[in-house]
């Protein structure tokens, strides 16, 4: 295949961005997010993979199983550590923003196509900087956006087919945005017209199925299919947040100080999709996607719309901003030659003012990291945190632990921070990493807290790390929830067969009774 002069220029424009990306990130490989922070489950839950365990079947998990396969092919090739998988973030996010700036290019064939993964390298990736199933899930939604571009572009069916093969994907990673990408890629297949539409749908609806046959075959073939079905069926019991969603709720549950970014962030989303029904022939192919990028990233932080989820989904929104500039841009030089020099000019400086704002960004964090932060070797791993609460803890807490353990690494760490035992090197003796305990329900049948108790006694486990939000967090989450928190079979367990040795702050080592 030959590629044309402006093809192998965007190609190099592309690498350049990956490589600054890559290189800035690295900064941020470190960083000690949180002890409670999902990347936890996903970490230590791939080093169970990794070890022969059957994932749905041999502990509980309700995320799809893309991450944990992923990451457990990382360690089997590079070595089980918590660097490794943060590494692996790093070249996610750096394809991620990569990505977003050929679609940026796309759409706006300039030079200052480099402001959305400028803004989203300095305000997005550090703000949400663990291994975490929303990046690797918008690495594949994109690559499945870059396919259809091409379609559109070219009209070949393989290229149909190849989105549907890693809109499929997406779903192993995560089910809303493929889902969604899924309906908003068949209405635009639609809108095209009747001719070859049942051809193209096959296509691309067999592309999706191949990845989910595999996936879905092997976990069958391991005998977890059932086990996984029944899991996503009680997490939706439990969290049904996690399935549903609920603007006005969200809203009302929302509504502060960040009340006015949410609603600007949704009043872009309803712009796109306005645009795409009412003026989809007048727009190009490079924008149709964007726009179709942005809803479906709105769509999967409807469930979690808070600043950080916001700011981890918001990667499109930086391109959809800049559409009203171009437009005017092409209008004045178009109709008012006069006014477009002018206003070129001005939008230039503007550009260039913004790129060195950003260059001055980075540089100015890259200075805090190294002057700042809080330097800690979490049991033989270097990691850094802003946090000084946090660096407490873990100074305080795990180096006196580790003494006390004696060597003994089979510890239950509960409720919610399973990335205790990727630093720890633990070992979980029962079937559940993590247990949401806010909630109203006292108890989770066949995942819950009964099991966990007599998987305990079962297999004579002497130590348990108590590892929960801050109560303070506790208490605010059950007060906007309208729930109450049940003392549980496990709760009662432990206190009556434990005692408190070590004690800082919400971390606690329970040691049973002689």
């Amino acid at each position: 295949m030959k590629y044309g002069t402006k093809t192998v220029k965007l190609l190099l424009a592309c690498a350049v961005v990956f490589a600054i990306s890559y290189f800035y990130l690295l900064y941020y490989r470190n960083a000690f997010y949180d002890l409670t922070a999902d990347e936890g489950y996903i970490i230590y839950g791939a080093k169970r993979v990794l070890d022969g365990q059957i994932l749905y079947k041999d502990f509980f998990q309700f995320y799809p199983p893309g991450d944990f396969y992923l990451l457990a092919f990382v360690f089997k090739l590079f070595g089980y550590s918590f660097i490794m998988a943060r590494e692996t973030a790093v070249v996610i996010d750096s394809l991620i923003n990569t990505l977003l700036f050929y679609f940026s290019y796309k759409a706006i064939r300039s030079w200052y196509a480099i402001l959305p993964p400028l803004f989203f390298l300095i305000l997005g990736y550090p703000n949400w900087m663990q291994y975490s199933h929303y990046w690797s899930s918008m690495l594949f939604l994109f690559i499945s956006l870059a396919f259809f571009l091409i379609y559109l572009e070219q009209k070949k069916s393989i290229y149909i087919f190849s989105t549907g093969i890693f809109t499929g994907i997406t779903g192993l990673f995560l089910q809303t945005p493929a889902a969604y990408v899924s309906l908003l890629l068949l209405f635009l297949l639609i809108s095209e017209g009747r001719q070859g539409l049942l051809r193209k749908v096959l296509f691309y609806v067999a592309g999706i199925g191949i990845p989910l046959i595999i996936a879905f075959g092997f976990i069958a073939y391991q005998g977890a299919l059932l086990d996984f079905i029944s899991q996503q069926y009680f997490m939706s019991k439990i969290y049904p947040e996690a399935v549903t969603f609920n603007p006005i709720a969200l809203y009302f549950r929302h509504f502060g100080k960040y009340s006015v970014i949410f609603m600007i962030y949704t009043g872009i989303a309803i712009l796109s999709g306005g645009a795409l029904i009412f003026f989809k022939k007048k727009l190009s192919h490079p924008v149709k996607i964007i726009f179709i990028g942005n809803i479906v990233l709105f769509f999967t932080s409807s469930s979690r719309m808070d600043f950080d989820h916001i700011l981890v989904n918001s990667a499109m929104v930086f391109v959809v901003v800049l559409l009203p500039v171009k437009w005017l841009l092409d209008y004045l030089k178009h109709k008012h030659n006069w006014g477009f020099k002018g206003a070129i000019i001005a939008w230039n400086i503007t550009a260039v003012i913004l790129v060195l704002w950003g260059v001055i960004s980075m540089k100015t964090n890259i200075h805090n990291i190294h002057t700042s932060a809080y330097n800690l070797n979490f049991n033989g791993t270097s990691v850094w945190t802003f946090n000084q609460k946090e660096a407490y803890k873990i100074k305080e807490f795990f180096p006196e632990a580790k003494k006390m353990l004696g060597g003994d690494q089979s510890v239950f760490v509960y409720q919610y921070c399973p990335i205790i035992n990727v630093f720890m090197h633990l070992h979980n003796p029962v079937y559940i990493d993590w247990i949401p305990a806010l909630t109203d329900m006292p108890d989770y049948g066949p995942y819950g807290f009964e099991r966990a108790v007599q998987e305990l006694i079962k297999k004579k486990t002497q130590y348990i790390i108590y590892c929960n939000w801050p109560q303070d967090y506790i208490d605010a989450v059950l007060k906007t929830e309208g729930k109450l928190y049940h003392v549980n079979v496990l709760d009662k367990y432990i206190a009556s067969a434990f005692t408190p040795i070590l004690k800082v702050n919400e971390l606690i080592l329970y040691k049973k009774h002689s």
